[in-house]
């Protein structure tokens, strides 16, 4: 063991809290009653103290100390701020070992050193932070720098400048956030923050407002009206499609924020209009990674409107498909149909998240122009009844109604197919020839010839995948 200080000082420091244990103990890892896991932090504050009383001793430690990487130097550094006579001066001759240094490794002394004397003395502490800023060296370290202090107003403000002079990269800014950093601020106070990285840097500045809200939410019961404006305007935003990480932290963080709208005061009119068109936005990407990144959260959002305000979603929505691309039709569809990818052999003949709009709203828009419009509605309504081998009775309905428009039995046809299953895809057609020969005598006589004709091709396609299934048993019994 060491006796010199700046040696038991580096002993204390340079490794994680739970690497050095009390050599005065029988230590046993299979029993946390031997274990001391505080040892070293507790050490490191003794001979900190220690190091404080002789000025001499201090800023040499300092000299030595600002070249290390220390893992566990905290503890010292705080202990010893709080003694340091002149902690401006200090700070200064740290901040000048560390531009002297070749390879720079001491930036978390020099944190803690700042975060040891903001507990003892703010204005000290801002004089420190000015220093830093101006330091070459420290210059792409601001929020390092930042994080672990108090952040008051007159901090939070000289961030924003920072960050519209480009000192602070934008999606850093969330750090700022951590550790409940923003929590001592009113809303009025961070709105600016907030304002300034949502509506000036495109995507990265929405998706980083957004975390530091839901981060300043965290564990707050009340939600302040105007924050919960400044969320319904960044969710609706145009920007915040232009980019996200492709991650479904993305989705879950717009869903969170909705919700916590959704609780505290319900979805206005406008909000559902803002959110129907982030619904058309999505469908309207160029990146299939956003789509992929937030396409379970706009369907939550569109569960959400169809039930809060149906007609509101189904205008914006019914709209968008006369008038989309091939490829915006393809993800409206994917967001809007029944699940393909359960493969319970019944979740695809079942109804869309849009089926809860009233049916007489759908009818009547379709009415108008049925060859194009009702293909649309064969999206999202349920097809049949597994329980009871028949139609839907709703499916049933759109049968007599549009049964003699060909775009409808198209549509219907595709429905029939499902676009992926699991294991033999013959009960999935088998589950339709009883609803189809019931349909023989359909009194729409385009129907009837359609049901026939489809359940002649159903039966052919299940002999012929009978037959391919015993060729591929019998090749494994007696391969070539």
């Amino acid at each position: 063991m060491p006796t010199e200080p700046i040696q038991k000082a580096l002993l204390y420091t340079k490794f994680w809290t739970a690497d050095i244990n009390d050599p005065d103990l029988n230590y046993d890892k299979d029993n946390i009653y031997t274990q001391d896991l505080e040892y070293s932090t507790r050490k490191a504050k003794e001979i900190a103290a220690e190091i404080a009383e002789d000025e001499q001793l201090t800023y040499t430690a300092i000299q030595v100390m600002v070249r290390e990487e220390l893992n566990n130097v905290f503890p010292f550094t705080h202990e010893l701020a709080m003694k340091l006579e002149d902690p401006v001066k200090a700070f200064q001759f740290a901040v000048n070992e560390f531009e002297a240094s070749s390879d720079r490794k001491g930036i978390q002394f020099i944190r803690g050193l700042i975060v040891g004397i903001d507990k003892k003395d703010t204005q000290a502490s801002n004089e420190c932070i000015q220093i830093a800023l101006k330091s070459d060296a420290l210059k792409d370290q601001t929020v390092n720098l930042y994080a672990g202090i108090n952040i008051s107003v007159e901090r939070l403000n000289k961030i924003v400048q920072s960050v519209k002079q480009g000192n602070i990269p934008v999606t850093s800014c969330v750090y700022f956030s951590y550790g409940q950093g923003l929590q001592n601020l009113s809303v009025k106070e961070i709105l600016p923050f907030i304002d300034e990285l949502a509506f000036n840097y495109g995507a990265e500045g929405v998706w980083t407002s957004l975390e530091i809200i839901s981060m300043y939410q965290h564990n707050r019961e009340n939600l302040d009206q105007e924050l919960a404006e400044r969320i319904k305007k960044i969710i609706t935003s145009q920007e915040i499609l232009e980019k996200t990480k492709a991650t479904r932290r993305d989705g879950n963080l717009f869903e969170q924020l909705l919700l916590l709208v959704k609780n505290h005061y319900g979805i206005g009119d406008e909000f559902a209009i803002g959110l129907s068109n982030q619904v058309i936005r999505l469908c309207q990407v160029e990146d299939y990674q956003i789509f992929a990144a937030l396409d379970d959260y706009c369907r939550n959002i569109i569960r959400f409107l169809v039930k809060e305000k149906p007609s509101l979603i189904w205008e914006a929505l019914s709209r968008f498909f006369e008038i989309a691309t091939p490829s915006e039709i393809y993800f409206l569809k994917a967001l809007i149909e029944p699940s393909q990818h359960l493969f319970d052999g019944e979740s695809y003949n079942k109804e869309g998240i849009l089926f809860g709009v009233s049916d007489n709203e759908c009818k009547k828009w379709a009415k108008v122009n049925p060859e194009i419009r009702v293909p649309f509605l064969c999206i999202f309504y349920p097809i049949i009844d597994m329980d009871n081998n028949r139609w839907h009775p709703a499916l049933e309905s759109l049968s007599y109604e549009f049964g003699a428009f060909e775009s409808f039995r198209l549509a219907l046809s595709r429905r029939i197919h499902p676009s992926s299953w699991s294991g033999s895809i013959i009960p999935y057609f088998e589950a339709y020839l009883i609803p189809l020969k019931k349909w023989f005598t359909h009194s729409v006589p385009e129907m009837s010839f359609w049901a026939r004709d489809t359940h002649r091709s159903l039966e052919r396609r299940i002999a012929s995948e009978h037959n391919r299934e015993k060729q591929n048993i019998g090749s494994l019994f007696f391969p070539h």
